[in-house]
């Protein structure tokens, strides 16, 4: 039975969370999250590309689904990198079994390296050893790949053939109806959007952290921090670009990719930060005795 100081301990208060939001983000900021960031957001910048490949190469089938990847990637990537990102999609789109045999390809053989540092920065966040052999991480390393691609690809298609609908309903409800069918379909996408990269994330946190005793539930938090902080990031470095950034005077041709690795180191330190954060909370439940 948990005793009373274990039990005021179990109470997360919106300002208990915040005290544990900022205590990972400095544990993060003090360790060394940034530096294992650098190695993640490489791999990162290296597994995108194939990734949207096959991923263009899915959606050409299901035409028109690559004008909506396209729209897509104008609200997440950041402005400086839009323009470079649809440009070669749009140059390579015409050959789909090239983009999805290449694009597969790249995406488990890069995909698979990220999903390798990632474990190792998650075994060093917990205080845990990476004790599989070599060959048992790589299976992992693979079957997460394919975790966190193929639910990205079932929304893809979800949100292509979810048009249809949309049409279908306008038609049949009215012009008048135009307006509240849009909204609610916009806001529906960006929901499933969400869930789904929550989901993804708290994927990561289990299945890539050695020799934890998390529950699913456990994780979720840490998920749903990134999630708000990726968010919050994005928007804040979106205006950056827009307003302040001077990169395309220093790096000229090269300053779409700067960006994009930029955004991406970014990622990576707010997906470490949920990391740490459900480490945070681990260590509390720890000293107050609840499992």
């Amino acid at each position: 039975m948990a005793s009373p100081e274990s039990s005021e301990g179990a109470r997360q208060t919106p300002r208990a969370v915040l005290r544990v939001v900022l205590r990972a983000i400095y544990h993060s900021l003090r360790g060394g999250s940034l530096l294992h960031a650098q190695a993640v957001a490489y791999n990162m910048f290296l597994a995108f590309f194939p990734a949207l490949v096959f991923l263009a190469g899915v959606l050409v089938y299901a035409a028109p689904g690559l004008e909506d990847l396209l729209e897509g990637l104008q609200v997440v990537l950041p402005p400086g990198s839009r323009r470079a990102v649809v440009d070669s999609l749009l140059a390579i789109s015409e050959h789909p079994n090239r983009l999805l045999v290449a694009g597969g390809i790249g995406t488990l053989m890069l995909g698979s390296q990220l999903m390798f540092s990632l474990n190792r920065v998650f075994a060093a966040i917990h205080d845990r050893e990476v004790r599989h052999g070599f060959w048992l991480r790589q299976l992992r390393a693979f079957a997460m790949v394919a975790l966190t691609v193929i639910p990205w690809v079932a929304v893809s298609l979800l949100v292509v053939f979810s048009k249809y609908v949309r049409s279908w309903l306008i038609h049949e409800l009215g012009v008048g109806f135009d307006r509240p069918v849009r909204i609610l379909w916009t806001i529906g996408y960006f929901a499933l959007a969400i869930v789904t990269a929550t989901l993804v994330l708290a994927a990561l946190y289990y299945f890539l952290t050695p020799d934890h005793r998390l529950r699913w539930n456990q994780v979720l938090p840490g998920a749903g921090v990134a999630m708000g902080l990726w968010w919050i990031v994005t928007a804040a470095f979106g205006f950056y670009v827009r307003r302040l950034a001077i990169y395309n005077i220093l790096y000229g041709g090269f300053a779409a990719a700067i960006g994009l690795l930029i955004w991406m180191y970014l990622s990576a330190v707010v997906l470490l930060i949920g990391a740490q954060f459900n480490a945070e909370l681990a260590a509390q439940r720890a000293r107050y005795d609840l499992y």
